[in-house]
C-alpha cells in the first residue's frame, strides 16, 4: 500500500510517539482570552514534569483562602491514568509555586477530567471515568484526597468530560458520550436539581463539529453582563489540538444558540495541542490550562510495553 510523506510521518507518529502533557497556572484572566489576547511562556508556570508521567486536564478550586489545581495523572508505565491535585501558592509579586501533590478519587479504572465545584456548601467532584459505564458524582470527605460516591447522574450513559453548572434556576450540563461521536458532538442535559432527574435538552447534541464540540473546561461567567462562555477542543486535526470558546447566545429548556468568538493556539514548548483551560472568576488575573508535546522515547517505550502487555493478558 502506498503512503504519501504526509500519511507516512502521521503513520509513524502515532505508532512510535506518545502525548506529553503538561499543567500550569498562566497569570492572564479569562475576559483577556475572550478578547483575543494570547498567552506566551512568560506567562505560565508549568507543574514540573515527572518521567514517566503526563499531567493533563487542568481545574482550579478555591477552599478556605487555598487555591488548588486538580488534574489527570497519567503512568505511561501501566497506560492508565488518576486524579491528583496540588497546592498553588502565589507570592506578593505574583511568583507561582507548587506545593507536593496528593492522590484524589483512587479507582481501579482510568480516570481523568476532575471538575470540582460547589454547591450549598458541599464540594463535588464529577470526574471521567467512561469506562464505568454511568456518570458518577462524587462528594468531599476530606479536601481534597477523600472523596465518597454521591450519586449515579446518568445511568448506563459512558459521559466524557461532564461540564455542570447552574443557571436561572436550573443545573445544565454538557457531555459527550464515549464512541464514535465523542470528540464531535456534545449533548445538552438539564435538571431542578444537582441530584434530580436529568433530561435531554431537545436540541441537543447542540453541536456536531470535531471543532469545538467536546468539552475543555468549566463554563465561564462575566459577571458584569452575565454572559456565559463555553470552552471546547478543537479536534479537527489532532486530539485537543486547540480550545475554541464559544459564547452562549441563548439557553432555556427549548433554545440554546452558541457563536464561535475565539481560539487559543498552544505555543512555545508545548506547541502540540491545548485541550484544557479552567477559569475562577472575572476577578481573577489567572487560568489553569494544559498543552502537550511529543514523549521522549524511553516513555514511548512504556506506553508500548504496557499496551502489549494488557493485549496479551
Amino acid at each position: 500500500m502506498y503512503l504519501s510523506k504526509e500519511k507516512k510521518t502521521s503513520f509513524f507518529r502515532k505508532l512510535f510517539f506518545h502525548d506529553k502533557w503538561n499543567v500550569g497556572i498562566a497569570k492572564i484572566s479569562a475576559k483577556d482570552l475572550i478578547d483575543g489576547k494570547k498567552i506566551t511562556d512568560n506567562d505560565v508556570t508549568w507543574l514540573p514534569e515527572k518521567p514517566g508521567f503526563y499531567f493533563a486536564d487542568s481545574f482550579l478550586f478555591k477552599k478556605d483562602g487555598k487555591l488548588w489545581l486538580f488534574y489527570e495523572n497519567f503512568n505511561y508505565k501501566t497506560n492508565s491514568a488518576g486524579l491528583s491535585a496540588v497546592e498553588v501558592l502565589i507570592n506578593d509579586r505574583g511568583k507561582i509555586a507548587y506545593r507536593e501533590s496528593v492522590d484524589v478519587l483512587l479507582k481501579n479504572f482510568h480516570q481523568s477530567y476532575p471538575l470540582i465545584f460547589e454547591d450549598n456548601g458541599i464540594i463535588y467532584a464529577l470526574p471521567e471515568h467512561s469506562e464505568s459505564g454511568n456518570l458518577t458524582l462524587y462528594e468531599s470527605v476530606e479536601f481534597p484526597h477523600k472523596w465518597k460516591k454521591s450519586k449515579v447522574l446518568l445511568e448506563g450513559f459512558a459521559g466524557v468530560d461532564a461540564t455542570p453548572f447552574k443557571y436561572n434556576g436550573l443545573w445544565w450540563m454538557f457531555v459527550s458520550e464515549l464512541g464514535e461521536h465523542e470528540n464531535n458532538e456534545v449533548e445538552l442535559y438539564f435538571a431542578k436539581e444537582l441530584k434530580g432527574k436529568w433530561k435531554k435538552h431537545p436540541k441537543s447534541p447542540v453541536r456536531r463539529s470535531a471543532r469545538g464540540a467536546r468539552m475543555a473546561g468549566n463554563i465561564y461567567e462575566d459577571k458584569e453582563n452575565g454572559t456565559l462562555y463555553r470552552f471546547g477542543q478543537n479536534c479537527t486535526e489532532t486530539y485537543g489540538g486547540a480550545t475554541v470558546i464559544f459564547k452562549i447566545e441563548r439557553l432555556n429548556e427549548t433554545e440554546y444558540k452558541e457563536t464561535e468568538v475565539e481560539q487559543i493556539k498552544p505555543f512555545g514548548k508545548y506547541s502540540e495541542g491545548l485541550h484544557t483551560i479552567s477559569t475562577l472568576t472575572d476577578e481573577s488575573q489567572i487560568i489553569a490550562l494544559d498543552a502537550k508535546r511529543w514523549a521522549d522515547s524511553p516513555e514511548v517505550i512504556n506506553k508500548l510495553l504496557a499496551i502489549l502487555k494488557k493485549k496479551l493478558s
